[in-house]
This record gives structure tokens, C-alpha cells and sequence, in this order.
């Protein structure tokens, strides 16, 4: 059994259309390379826009450098490709469970190009983020995104963000959860942060 040539066969059936491939894991951690042999995803991005059979997606794009210092914003050798997939992904609507495990130099141009994703995908129903930094700006974004998606169906967001998320951002953040008719389970690990007095009111 090998991993990289089991994900690439599975890339494969997600192109071919294949109804029973629902869920892949795609691991940008390392500088060149990804989990999946013989991508190109310029090319093979395309391939999640139409697809109605994914319902799971696992992103894991962890910069080891960026955990302990995230002021090294070094772009690793792999960022073109990176945002190729993050294109890709961006245009598909069946997706209904999202991990996001990532820790990058430009976590605020990666919400930037998902946005239409969770702005559009009405079929999405968890959101399980890990190992973000959310600033200001990256919360600002996905903010407003998910604020968005009218008649959503997300019913489960988990956050576990490094460091402390300020109290502006983190009322930001959850005033826009708080405004989906169907959330009903939500974790923020915002580092020693509750939101703040304007946190605090956003959830009354």
C-alpha cells in the first residue's frame, strides 16, 4: 500500500466523475511537493468545480517555520500550486465537511480565495479549522464570507487558532456565526480570548 500512488488514484476517479470517491486529503506540508504523485494542479484544480460526489475534503498545509515564528513569511516553492488547488476548491458546491489544517505565510490571500466557496456552498455543513493564525485581516475575510451564504446549512464550526485572536476580530468572527439559522455546535480555542466585551455582546 503507498499512500501518494492511493491519493493520486483517487484524484484520478474525482475526475473521471467517479460517484463513489466522496472524500481526499491533500497535504501541501511539504516545500515542493503534495501527498499526491503527478499533479499539476493548474490542471487538475479544474477538476473539483463540477464535481457533485465530494463530500469531504482534509487540507493540511503546515509551514513548521511559520508554527514557531509566523513573521517568516517566506513563500516555500510549492505556493503557485498551492493556490492552483485553492482555485479549484473554491468552485466546488458539493463539499459538505471542510478540515483546514493550515499554517501558512499567506493564510489571508488562501481565505481570500476560498471565499466564494463558503460564500456559495450552501450544501457545506462542518468547518473544522486548525492551526491558523487569523489576524485581523484573515479574520475579516472569512468573516464576512461565511456572513454571506444565505440559506446555509452549517451546522458545526471548530476554530483552534494560534496565539490570541484580538477582541475585535474574535467579535467579528462570531457575529457572523451567530447569524447561521442552522449552527448548532461551535468550539473557538482563540487562544485565552473570549471575545471581549464586543464578543460577549455578539452573542447575546
Amino acid at each position: 500500500y503507498d499512500e501518494a500512488d492511493y491519493n493520486a488514484e483517487q484524484l484520478f476517479r474525482i475526475k473521471c466523475g467517479d460517484p463513489n470517491v466522496t472524500s481526499l486529503a491533500v497535504d501541501f506540508s511539504g516545500d515542493d511537493e503534495t501527498n499526491i504523485d503527478g499533479v499539476d494542479w493548474e490542471r487538475d484544480g479544474e477538476c473539483f468545480a463540477g464535481n457533485t460526489h465530494l463530500k469531504a475534503l482534509s487540507i493540511h498545509d503546515l509551514r513548521d517555520d511559520l508554527i514557531e515564528d509566523y513573521d517568516d513569511r517566506e513563500e516555500p516553492a510549492n505556493t503557485q500550486d498551492r493556490r492552483a488547488f485553492y482555485r479549484g476548491v473554491a468552485s466546488n458546491r458539493s463539499i459538505r465537511n471542510l478540515t483546514l489544517d493550515v499554517a501558512t505565510h499567506d493564510e489571508y490571500d488562501v481565505f481570500v480565495i476560498l471565499a466564494p466557496f463558503f460564500e456559495h456552498n450552501r450544501n457545506l455543513r462542518s468547518i473544522e479549522a486548525l492551526n491558523l493564525v487569523m489576524d485581523p485581516r484573515s479574520t475579516q475575510v472569512f468573516a464576512s464570507s461565511i456572513s454571506r451564504c444565505s440559506n446555509s446549512s452549517l451546522r458545526r464550526f471548530v476554530l483552534r487558532c494560534q496565539g490570541r485572536m484580538d477582541d475585535d476580530s474574535a467579535a467579528q468572527l462570531i457575529t457572523a456565526l451567530t447569524g447561521l439559522p442552522h449552527l448548532n455546535e461551535i468550539c473557538l480555542n482563540i487562544g485565552l480570548n473570549y471575545g471581549g466585551e464586543n464578543g460577549c455582546l455578539a452573542l447575546v
